[in-house]
C-alpha cells in the first residue's frame, strides 16, 4: 500500500493511498484513499469530513494537491457565501462581511471534528491564517454534492465553535457606525439567549403584545428590548392588503429589520428614538436588541400637551420628507418629553404616505378608544407646524383611496371627516 504525505498543518498531517481502504483520522493524522479525498474536496460526498482539512493553512509536500485545495476553498467560499448572503436579505446592502467568515462559517460546521485544529490556528495566527478567502470571492461555483451531514470520518479533536462568538471576535460583519453596534450570525436564535448576552444572567422577559415577539428583558445589567422580526411577519399580510391602494407595507422580516436600522437612524435627528444595540441574524429569522426607553405609550397619557408635542413631532418628520407607515399613537413613549419607537414601516415619503400617516392615526385612535379631543390636540399642533403642506394635504385627503379601508368600519368614515375638517386638514 503506497501512502504519500500530501500536506502537513500544525498539529495534523494528510497520508493519500492509491489503495481502497475505510479512512480513518487518529492522533492527527488522516489517512485516506486519495479518490475517496478527491471525491471529497470536488463534489463534498463526505460532508467535507475529509477535505475539511484542507480549510487550515497547509505546507505542500505533494506539489499536485495544490490545485485540489484552490478548487476546494473556492468552492467553501461560494457555497457558504450563498447561505450568509440569503440569510443577511436586504441587510447586504448595508452590513459588510470579511470574507474570511465565509471559512470560519465551515469550519463552525465541522468542528464536531476538527474543532480543536482550528480553534488552535485562530489562536495562533488569528484573521491571517484565513486571508487566502480574500483572493477567492467569485471564483468558486457551489459542488452539486455536497451534504454537511454525512461524515466518514469520527474524530477526538471535536471542540465547539459558536459562530456568533467568533463574529464578534473577529468583526466579521459590520454595520455603518451608528447604525447599530453589533452584528452577528447563528445558526439558531433564541430571544432568552440573546437578552442574557446583553442583560447578564437572572433575567426576567415579558412579552409586550401578542400580535408580536417584542420583548422586555430585565437583568443584572440593565434592561432591553428584544425584538423577533420573523415571529411579527403575519401581522403584517392584512395591513399589507388593506393599504395596497396607497403605500406598501413590509413584510419580509429582513426587510422590515433593515428599515428600523436606517430610520431609527435618520428619524433619530428629528425626535428620540432607541438605539439598536446588536442585531442578530439567523437563518430563520432576525432579532434586534434595543435601548428600553423609560415611559409609558402616549395612549395612555390624558394630558393634551402631549399630544400636541406628538403631532409637532409628527409634521417634522413629515417636512423632512419620511413617514413612518405604522403611525400607531402607541409607539409615542411619554417621559420628560417624547420618543419614537417601532420605525420598521418607515420609509421616505411622498405626499402619498404623509397622508397614510394621518389616516392611520385617527384609525388606531378609534379603535383604541381614545378621546377625540386629545386626537384634535395632536392633528391641530400637526396642521399649524406643517405651514403651508397643510394644504396640499387637505387635496389629498379628497381621493377615495384613503378612506377603502374603512369599508369595513363605515361608522368611523364621518368622525374621521370632521376631526380633519375641524384641524384644517381637509378642505
Amino acid at each position: 500500500m503506497e501512502e504519500v504525505v500530501a500536506a502537513r498543518g500544525y498539529s495534523f498531517e494528510i497520508i493519500l493511498s492509491n489503495s481502497f481502504f475505510k479512512p480513518t483520522f487518529s492522533n492527527g493524522i488522516l489517512r485516506s484513499p486519495r479518490i475517496l479525498f478527491e471525491l471529497d474536496a470536488k463534489y463534498g460526498v463526505f460532508g467535507d469530513s475529509l477535505a475539511g482539512l484542507l480549510l487550515s493553512p497547509l505546507e505542500y509536500i505533494d506539489p499536485s494537491i495544490s490545485g485540489l485545495v484552490d478548487s476546494y476553498r473556492s468552492s467553501v467560499v461560494a457555497e457558504e457565501a450563498i447561505g450568509i448572503k440569503s440569510m443577511l436579505g436586504l441587510l447586504s446592502t448595508i452590513i459588510s462581511v470579511k470574507p474570511e467568515l465565509y471559512i470560519i462559517s465551515r469550519m463552525v460546521k465541522l468542528s464536531e471534528l476538527y474543532g480543536a485544529i482550528y480553534s488552535n490556528i485562530l489562536e495562533r495566527r488569528g484573521l491571517e491564517a484565513l486571508s487566502y478567502a480574500r483572493k477567492l470571492i467569485g471564483l468558486g461555483k457551489p459542488r452539486r454534492l455536497y451534504s454537511r451531514f454525512y461524515k466518514i470520518v469520527s474524530s477526538s479533536l471535536a471542540h465547539k465553535m459558536e459562530l456568533s462568538d467568533l463574529i464578534r471576535e473577529y468583526r466579521l460583519l459590520d454595520a455603518p457606525r451608528g447604525l447599530v453596534r453589533s452584528v452577528s450570525l447563528s445558526e439558531s436564535l433564541d430571544n432568552i439567549r440573546i437578552a442574557e448576552l446583553h442583560t447578564g444572567d437572572s433575567i426576567e422577559c415579558t412579552r409586550l403584545s401578542i400580535l408580536y415577539s417584542v420583548y422586555k428583558c430585565v437583568g443584572s445589567r440593565g434592561t432591553v428590548i428584544v425584538k423577533d422580526y420573523r415571529v411579527s411577519s403575519t401581522k403584517w399580510i392584512p395591513a399589507f392588503l388593506a393599504s395596497a391602494p396607497t403605500v406598501r407595507y413590509r413584510v419580509d422580516y429582513r426587510e422590515r429589520a433593515l428599515a428600523e436600522l436606517i430610520y431609527t437612524k435618520l428619524i433619530g435627528r428629528i425626535i428620540r428614538t432607541p438605539e439598536i444595540i446588536a442585531l442578530h441574524l439567523g437563518r430563520a429569522s432576525t432579532i434586534a436588541v434595543k435601548e428600553h426607553i423609560h415611559g409609558s405609550p402616549l395612549v395612555e397619557e390624558s394630558n393634551p400637551r402631549y399630544w400636541s408635542i406628538a403631532g409637532r413631532a409628527l409634521a417634522k418628520i413629515h417636512l423632512a420628507n419620511y413617514s413612518l407607515g405604522d403611525a400607531n399613537p402607541s409607539n409615542f413613549i411619554v417621559d420628560d418629553s417624547i420618543a419614537l419607537v417601532d420605525l420598521e414601516q418607515a420609509r421616505r415619503a411622498s405626499i402619498r404616505e404623509k397622508a397614510w400617516d394621518i389616516v392611520t392615526v385617527i384609525a388606531y385612535s378609534h379603535l383604541l378608544g381614545l378621546k377625540s379631543g386629545l386626537l384634535e390636540s395632536m392633528l391641530k399642533t400637526y396642521s399649524d407646524t406643517l405651514g403651508e403642506d397643510t394644504r396640499i394635504l387637505a387635496r389629498e385627503f379628497k381621493k377615495i383611496k384613503y378612506w377603502i379601508p374603512y369599508t369595513i368600519m363605515p361608522y368611523m368614515l364621518p368622525v374621521a371627516l370632521s376631526i380633519l375638517r375641524r384641524v384644517g386638514l381637509l378642505e
